[in-house]
């Protein structure tokens, strides 16, 4: 949502005369100093906004306003600087603890998956976009910010060990949801005809002057959900017209006619993030795969070739390599294109090699007595040192999909 406010400003600068649209800019500008476009392709958003006085007084009409705007921007540029970094570096390292709790409880109990899905969704929807934030951000460091600024960086707080951790996380729980699509589906299915229907009629039922108001396309819509719902337990169920169904009833109910219903109906209002759970819902039962792709779409990560090799697989290769298997998985689901990946499993396979090499010289030195002897550079240390990565990488591999 932030991306888009910004997108949103560049593309219409004028709209900068709405009330409270400079102090929203402002404050999503001291959240980013990048800006991603496409891919691996960003610009500085500051300085898209930096323009000459007479510009400015076009995009906002308040005089005071417009000459007080290149200050924010420059003072929004420096914050960003300064306390981004350390704050999305927290929310990464939140982000892992809470994707942890989630993997445990659904490896406990599958069948809870259903229940939990909007909250797993959402979390990997925000590992994907800190993701592409350190993505964007890594390495970058605006000319404008000063430099003692740059100089005085945190470098440690881009470390991509976190980003590490958090593909792992991700691609164990897609893995999970895939091999358990049969439980969750049938879960969401009786959650749907049950639980979520028993709340659709709860909420119908504290609306009858609000439906009688309702534009009749609306009301028509809202009529049919509960017969659809009511039919998504059954075997086989297709519910693409579910969801197209709560996509014209979003719409109709955002639509101008219906604004004034929304501030008045509590219930109404509630019934929107209802419809959200109801798609959600609909989409684990007959399009599990799609549901998980879309949240776990990292393609800005696997487009920057040069920080997904060099950063994070490197990183993977070295400390943790069973970590690469799931990040050749994220990355195999996302496209990527075939010489990455076949220049991914030619490292790995050179560091499955090296660490049974160093095993097998480790077995050797303990067999002929000399445990003194010298590793090479870049060996590991000793034998409990390269076995369990070793095992772990071997167990990987036998978990992971061909």
């Amino acid at each position: 949502v932030r991306l888009w406010a910004v997108y949103g400003f560049l593309l219409c600068p004028e709209e900068l005369s709405q009330p409270g649209a400079v102090e929203l800019l402002v404050a999503v500008l001291r959240g980013m100093y990048v800006l991603p476009v496409y891919a691996d392709y960003s610009i500085l958003p500051h300085t898209e906004f930096e323009a000459e006085a007479k510009v400015v007084a076009r995009w906002i009409a308040k005089k005071e306003d417009a000459k007080r705007f290149p200050g924010l921007i420059r003072e929004s540029r420096l914050a960003a600087f300064r306390h981004a970094p350390a704050a999305r570096a927290s929310a990464r390292a939140s982000l892992c603890t809470k994707l942890s709790l989630l993997l445990s409880h659904a490896l406990d109990s599958p069948t809870s998956l259903a229940s939990r899905l909007p909250t797993l969704v959402a979390t990997l929807q925000l590992t994907r976009a800190e993701v592409e934030w350190w993505v964007s951000h890594a390495g970058a460091a605006p000319k404008e910010v000063p430099l003692r600024e740059r100089e005085a960086l945190d470098r440690s707080l881009f470390d991509p060990a976190t980003v590490q951790a958090l593909l792992r996380y991700a691609c164990l729980l897609r893995r999970l949801v895939l091999r358990e699509a049969p439980v969750v589906a049938s879960s969401a299915g009786t959650r749907l005809s049950v639980a979520r229907l028993h709340v659709l009629e709860e909420l119908l039922s504290q609306l009858p002057r609000e439906k009688a108001a309702l534009p009749p396309r609306a009301e028509l819509l809202l009529s049919e959900l509960p017969v659809h719902l009511a039919a998504a337990a059954a075997p086989d169920a297709q519910l693409q017209g579910l969801r197209l169904n709560v996509l014209r009833l979003v719409y109709e109910l955002s639509a101008a006619p219906c604004a004034a219903l929304l501030r008045r109906a509590e219930a109404l209002r509630q019934l929107l993030p209802e419809l959200h759970r109801l798609s959600l819902l609909s989409s684990a039962i007959d399009q599990p795969q799609r549901l998980v792709d879309e949240a776990c779409d990292l393609s800005p990560l696997f487009a920057s070739e040069a920080k997904f090799m060099q950063a994070v697989y490197a990183g993977a290769l070295s400390a943790r390599p069973s970590d690469c298997v799931a990040l050749l998985e994220l990355a195999c689901a996302g496209g990527v294109r075939r010489p990455l990946v076949d220049e991914c499993l030619g490292r790995l396979s050179g560091r499955f090699s090296e660490l049974l090499s160093q095993t097998l010289a480790a077995l050797s030195s303990r067999r002929s007595g000399s445990l003194g002897s010298v590793a090479p550079p870049g060996a590991e240390a000793s034998m409990q040192a390269a076995l369990p990565k070793l095992c772990a990488l071997a167990a990987a591999l036998d978990q992971s999909p061909p």
